[in-house]
């Protein structure tokens, strides 16, 4: 059973449909002991007058009423696209104490995002994803996070916006590189569950197991809600996948240092 939702966002990020208090209501409800709500901040987004810009002492810092007692709110934040300026994004993250801090990349240097994108078929597509493997290796060497999140994010939008299904593994040496780096700097790994909420037919559960084959560790599991009705959302199949793949456990952190969590109860390793 997963008693922690490492992956959300609420009002506080561009794209956000329930507020903080809402969210953490909700996941209380449903049964969590953690909510990671981990507010978008798209590293290349710089500008002050940009709407989209959500600076964290102006919003996640600022005061408001309180959040609910009884679930925990460990400190996160969800960089995008963080090569694109990383000396800014290893300021902010001096800022503050941070527990969890997720890497992310939504679209390449001089593209739209991979969800607005249209698509001509098949060749654009796998170009595309030869395009976001290199990007990844780079992001995953170069940058500060504690785990990567959603590497499948382009393939959803392939399948569900032009009709094309491919599978990371369709870039089995790239993604042998992309995983090993992982092991190396023993960074975290996410499965994100909206790939199913989006209409991609499966969790990447082979790329799970490659990861675990290579030495991984450790495992984030998120739903990507950034509404209350998506808390959680596949989190049973989310379980299944993980344990198929060799995982006994799913990873959570306090102040950056991991900590794994048996499935099968809420006990940290």
């Amino acid at each position: 059973m997963i008693l922690s939702d490492t992956h959300t966002h609420s009002t506080l990020s561009h794209d956000g449909v329930s507020t903080a208090y809402e969210m953490a209501l909700a996941a209380k409800a449903s049964g969590l002991q953690s909510l990671y709500l981990t507010e978008h901040f798209d590293a290349y987004l710089t500008d002050p007058a940009n709407p989209r810009i959500r600076y964290f002492e102006d919003a996640i810092f600022a005061p408001r009423e309180p959040l609910p007692e009884g679930i925990e709110l460990p400190l996160s934040i969800e960089f995008g696209e963080m090569n694109e300026c990383p000396d800014y994004c290893r300021e902010l993250l001096e800022r503050h104490p941070y527990d969890f801090v997720l890497g992310s990349l939504h679209h390449l240097p001089g593209r739209k995002g991979f969800l607005s994108s249209s698509y001509t078929g098949q060749a654009e597509c796998e170009y595309l994803l030869d395009a976001y493997f290199d990007q990844l290796i780079c992001d995953a060497e170069e940058n500060e996070y504690d785990s990567f999140a959603h590497i499948d994010y382009p393939l959803r939008y392939f399948y569900y916006n032009a009709g094309v299904l491919l599978h990371l593994e369709d870039r089995l040496s790239k993604l042998e590189e992309l995983l090993s780096i992982l092991v190396k700097r023993k960074k975290a790994l996410e499965l994100n569950t909206a790939t199913l909420r989006k209409g991609y037919p499966t969790l990447m559960g082979d790329a799970l197991a490659l990861f675990r084959s290579l030495g991984g560790e450790y495992v984030t599991i998120g739903s990507d809600a950034h509404e209350t009705k998506h808390l959680s959302c596949y989190f049973k199949e989310a379980e299944e996948v993980c344990v198929k793949a060799g995982f006994d456990h799913y990873t959570l952190y306090r102040a950056r240092q991991p900590r794994n969590v048996l499935f099968t109860s809420d006990t940290i390793d």
